[in-house]
Protein backbone atom coordinates (compact mmCIF):
# COMPACT_ATOMS: atom_id res chain seq x y z
CA UNK A 1 0.00 0.00 0.00
CA UNK A 2 1.35 3.41 -0.66
CA UNK A 3 1.83 5.68 2.27
CA UNK A 4 -0.38 8.68 2.48
CA UNK A 5 0.15 9.36 6.24
CA UNK A 6 2.00 12.95 4.90
CA UNK A 7 -1.21 13.77 2.62
CA UNK A 8 -3.40 13.58 5.63
CA UNK A 9 -1.12 15.19 8.47
CA UNK A 10 -1.15 18.46 6.03
CA UNK A 11 -4.62 18.51 4.93
CA UNK A 12 -5.18 18.37 8.77
CA UNK A 13 -2.26 21.97 9.44
CA UNK A 14 -3.94 25.18 8.44
CA UNK A 15 -2.77 27.73 6.04
CA UNK A 16 -1.70 27.61 2.64
CA UNK A 17 1.65 26.75 2.86
CA UNK A 18 0.46 23.42 4.59
CA UNK A 19 -1.93 23.02 1.35
CA UNK A 20 0.85 22.87 -0.88
CA UNK A 21 2.84 20.53 1.18
CA UNK A 22 -0.12 18.57 0.68
CA UNK A 23 0.10 18.92 -2.96
CA UNK A 24 3.13 18.13 -3.02
CA UNK A 25 2.76 14.60 -0.98
CA UNK A 26 0.35 13.69 -2.68
CA UNK A 27 2.16 14.14 -6.00
CA UNK A 28 5.29 11.82 -4.50
CA UNK A 29 2.22 9.24 -3.25
CA UNK A 30 0.52 9.22 -6.73
CA UNK A 31 3.55 8.21 -8.92
CA UNK A 32 4.12 5.23 -6.11
CA UNK A 33 0.67 4.03 -7.11
CA UNK A 34 0.82 4.76 -10.45
CA UNK A 35 4.04 2.54 -10.70
CA UNK A 36 2.64 -0.23 -8.74
CA UNK A 37 -0.80 -0.21 -10.67
CA UNK A 38 -2.63 0.36 -7.14
CA UNK A 39 -6.18 1.54 -8.36
CA UNK A 40 -7.93 1.98 -4.42
CA UNK A 41 -4.29 3.95 -3.55
CA UNK A 42 -4.75 6.31 -7.33
CA UNK A 43 -8.30 6.63 -6.48
CA UNK A 44 -7.78 7.76 -2.06
CA UNK A 45 -5.19 10.42 -3.31
CA UNK A 46 -6.65 11.69 -6.22
CA UNK A 47 -10.28 12.16 -4.13
CA UNK A 48 -8.07 13.43 -1.27
CA UNK A 49 -6.17 16.51 -3.79
CA UNK A 50 -9.72 16.93 -5.21
CA UNK A 51 -10.92 18.16 -1.52
CA UNK A 52 -8.39 19.94 -1.31
CA UNK A 53 -8.93 21.74 -4.62
CA UNK A 54 -12.90 22.11 -3.03
CA UNK A 55 -11.41 23.56 -0.22
CA UNK A 56 -9.05 26.27 -2.36
CA UNK A 57 -11.84 26.89 -4.16
CA UNK A 58 -14.18 27.75 -1.43
CA UNK A 59 -11.38 30.35 0.44
CA UNK A 60 -10.94 31.77 -2.81
CA UNK A 61 -14.70 32.54 -2.84
CA UNK A 62 -14.72 33.77 0.84
CA UNK A 63 -11.86 36.00 0.49
CA UNK A 64 -13.16 37.66 -2.63
CA UNK A 65 -16.43 38.30 -0.78
CA UNK A 66 -14.19 39.98 2.10
CA UNK A 67 -12.33 42.34 -0.52
CA UNK A 68 -8.96 40.46 1.11
CA UNK A 69 -7.06 40.36 -2.55
CA UNK A 70 -4.01 39.21 -1.45
CA UNK A 71 -5.36 35.89 0.47
CA UNK A 72 -7.91 35.65 -2.73
CA UNK A 73 -4.52 35.36 -4.78
CA UNK A 74 -3.41 32.47 -2.85
CA UNK A 75 -6.51 30.48 -2.61
CA UNK A 76 -6.62 30.63 -6.62
CA UNK A 77 -2.99 29.59 -6.96
CA UNK A 78 -3.71 26.26 -4.79
CA UNK A 79 -7.08 26.05 -6.54
CA UNK A 80 -5.17 26.39 -10.14
CA UNK A 81 -1.90 24.19 -8.76
CA UNK A 82 -4.37 21.23 -7.64
CA UNK A 83 -5.81 21.25 -10.76
CA UNK A 84 -2.72 21.35 -12.57
CA UNK A 85 -1.57 18.08 -10.78
CA UNK A 86 -4.72 16.13 -11.29
CA UNK A 87 -4.58 17.34 -14.93
CA UNK A 88 -0.95 15.56 -14.85
CA UNK A 89 -2.33 12.69 -13.25
CA UNK A 90 -4.72 11.95 -15.88
CA UNK A 91 -2.43 12.57 -18.51
CA UNK A 92 -0.17 9.99 -16.69
CA UNK A 93 -2.64 7.42 -15.77
CA UNK A 94 -3.77 7.31 -19.73
CA UNK A 95 -0.22 7.06 -20.61
CA UNK A 96 -0.06 3.62 -18.10
CA UNK A 97 -3.12 2.39 -19.88
CA UNK A 98 -5.20 2.72 -16.14
CA UNK A 99 -7.35 5.28 -17.01
CA UNK A 100 -10.75 4.23 -18.86
CA UNK A 101 -11.03 6.46 -22.21
CA UNK A 102 -14.93 5.89 -22.63
CA UNK A 103 -14.29 3.53 -25.59
CA UNK A 104 -13.82 -0.11 -26.03
CA UNK A 105 -10.25 -1.33 -26.73
CA UNK A 106 -9.63 -2.88 -30.16
CA UNK A 107 -11.47 -6.26 -30.43
CA UNK A 108 -14.36 -5.59 -27.67
CA UNK A 109 -17.64 -5.17 -28.69
CA UNK A 110 -19.72 -2.09 -28.02
CA UNK A 111 -21.30 -1.64 -25.39
CA UNK A 112 -19.21 -4.05 -23.12
CA UNK A 113 -18.72 -2.59 -19.58
CA UNK A 114 -15.27 -1.22 -18.66
CA UNK A 115 -12.64 -3.34 -17.31
CA UNK A 116 -12.76 -3.01 -13.39
CA UNK A 117 -9.23 -2.55 -12.73
CA UNK A 118 -9.30 0.45 -15.19
CA UNK A 119 -9.97 4.15 -13.58
CA UNK A 120 -13.18 6.08 -14.76
CA UNK A 121 -13.75 9.64 -14.01
CA UNK A 122 -16.72 8.45 -12.06
CA UNK A 123 -14.24 6.52 -9.85
CA UNK A 124 -12.36 10.11 -9.62
CA UNK A 125 -15.37 12.01 -9.08
CA UNK A 126 -15.10 14.43 -11.78
CA UNK A 127 -16.68 14.52 -15.16
CA UNK A 128 -15.41 15.39 -19.08
CA UNK A 129 -15.67 19.08 -18.70
CA UNK A 130 -13.08 19.25 -15.15
CA UNK A 131 -10.90 16.30 -17.04
CA UNK A 132 -10.20 18.86 -20.03
CA UNK A 133 -10.07 21.98 -18.06
CA UNK A 134 -7.61 20.49 -15.82
CA UNK A 135 -5.44 18.95 -18.16
CA UNK A 136 -5.01 22.18 -20.45
CA UNK A 137 -3.58 23.66 -16.79
CA UNK A 138 -1.50 21.15 -16.85
CA UNK A 139 0.47 21.66 -20.27
CA UNK A 140 0.82 25.20 -18.64
CA UNK A 141 4.47 26.29 -18.49
CA UNK A 142 6.00 27.96 -14.99
CA UNK A 143 5.38 31.06 -16.70
CA UNK A 144 2.24 30.54 -18.29
CA UNK A 145 1.11 29.31 -15.01
CA UNK A 146 2.02 32.33 -13.08
CA UNK A 147 0.32 34.66 -15.43
CA UNK A 148 -2.56 32.46 -15.73
CA UNK A 149 -3.21 33.29 -11.98
CA UNK A 150 -3.15 36.44 -12.17
CA UNK A 151 -4.91 36.92 -14.89
CA UNK A 152 -7.92 35.91 -12.87
CA UNK A 153 -9.59 34.20 -16.24
CA UNK A 154 -11.48 30.82 -15.41
CA UNK A 155 -9.87 27.59 -16.39
CA UNK A 156 -12.36 26.86 -19.18
CA UNK A 157 -10.65 30.08 -20.81
CA UNK A 158 -7.43 27.31 -21.49
CA UNK A 159 -10.02 25.61 -23.78
CA UNK A 160 -10.13 26.19 -27.21
CA UNK A 161 -13.63 27.62 -28.58
CA UNK A 162 -14.54 24.47 -30.77
CA UNK A 163 -17.52 25.11 -33.50
CA UNK A 164 -20.97 25.25 -32.61
CA UNK A 165 -22.27 21.67 -33.16
CA UNK A 166 -25.63 20.95 -35.23
CA UNK A 167 -27.40 18.00 -36.19
CA UNK A 168 -27.14 16.83 -39.63
CA UNK A 169 -29.98 14.29 -40.85
CA UNK A 170 -28.75 10.72 -41.94
CA UNK A 171 -30.32 11.56 -45.48
CA UNK A 172 -27.88 14.26 -45.59
CA UNK A 173 -24.77 12.35 -45.79
CA UNK A 174 -23.41 10.20 -48.34
CA UNK A 175 -21.76 6.98 -48.22
CA UNK A 176 -18.88 7.51 -50.93
CA UNK A 177 -16.67 4.55 -51.53
CA UNK A 178 -13.98 6.54 -53.39
CA UNK A 179 -13.63 7.83 -49.55
CA UNK A 180 -13.29 4.71 -48.07
CA UNK A 181 -12.70 2.14 -50.55
CA UNK A 182 -13.23 -1.21 -49.35
CA UNK A 183 -12.95 -4.94 -51.17
CA UNK A 184 -15.98 -6.69 -49.59
CA UNK A 185 -18.59 -6.47 -46.06
CA UNK A 186 -18.00 -8.76 -43.26
CA UNK A 187 -21.67 -9.66 -43.60
CA UNK A 188 -21.01 -11.37 -39.70
CA UNK A 189 -19.49 -7.65 -38.63
CA UNK A 190 -22.50 -6.16 -39.88
CA UNK A 191 -25.20 -8.62 -38.42
CA UNK A 192 -23.07 -7.49 -35.27
CA UNK A 193 -23.99 -3.86 -35.45
CA UNK A 194 -27.49 -4.75 -36.47
CA UNK A 195 -27.91 -6.26 -33.37
CA UNK A 196 -25.92 -3.67 -30.96
CA UNK A 197 -28.53 -1.07 -32.67
CA UNK A 198 -31.60 -2.99 -31.61
CA UNK A 199 -30.25 -3.47 -28.17
CA UNK A 200 -29.60 0.52 -28.26
CA UNK A 201 -26.49 0.38 -27.58
CA UNK A 202 -24.31 3.60 -28.30
CA UNK A 203 -22.16 3.89 -31.34
CA UNK A 204 -19.06 6.23 -31.43
CA UNK A 205 -20.21 9.08 -33.39
CA UNK A 206 -19.61 9.58 -37.17
CA UNK A 207 -17.50 12.06 -38.71
CA UNK A 208 -18.70 13.50 -41.38
CA UNK A 209 -17.12 16.29 -43.93
CA UNK A 210 -19.29 18.98 -45.26
CA UNK A 211 -19.12 20.01 -48.90
CA UNK A 212 -21.09 21.96 -51.37
CA UNK A 213 -23.59 18.39 -51.75
CA UNK A 214 -23.93 18.05 -48.06
CA UNK A 215 -21.58 15.84 -46.09
CA UNK A 216 -19.64 12.90 -47.17
CA UNK A 217 -18.96 9.94 -44.16
CA UNK A 218 -15.00 9.67 -43.15
CA UNK A 219 -13.35 7.10 -41.25
CA UNK A 220 -16.19 4.59 -41.11
CA UNK A 221 -19.72 3.48 -42.55
CA UNK A 222 -23.00 4.18 -41.49
CA UNK A 223 -24.29 1.00 -39.44
CA UNK A 224 -27.24 -0.84 -40.82
CA UNK A 225 -30.37 0.60 -39.64
CA UNK A 226 -32.68 -2.26 -38.37
CA UNK A 227 -36.29 -2.89 -39.08
CA UNK A 228 -39.03 -1.05 -37.01
CA UNK A 229 -35.81 1.48 -36.29
CA UNK A 230 -35.92 5.22 -37.03
CA UNK A 231 -32.01 6.65 -38.24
Amino acid sequence: MTDISAIEAAITSPGFEAIYAAIEAAREAMCTAIEARQKPDIVHIFVRVRHIHAEAAASETYFAEANNTEARRSGREVRLAAESVMGQWLVDLETAGLRYMGRPGKGTKIGTPPDPCLITLDDLGIDRHESQHWQAVAKLTAEEFAAFVASDKPTSALIQQLPEKHLLPLSAIRVDGNVQPRKYLHDDRVAEYAEDMRRGNKFPPLVVFEDPEGGVLAGRRVPPVPRGRKA
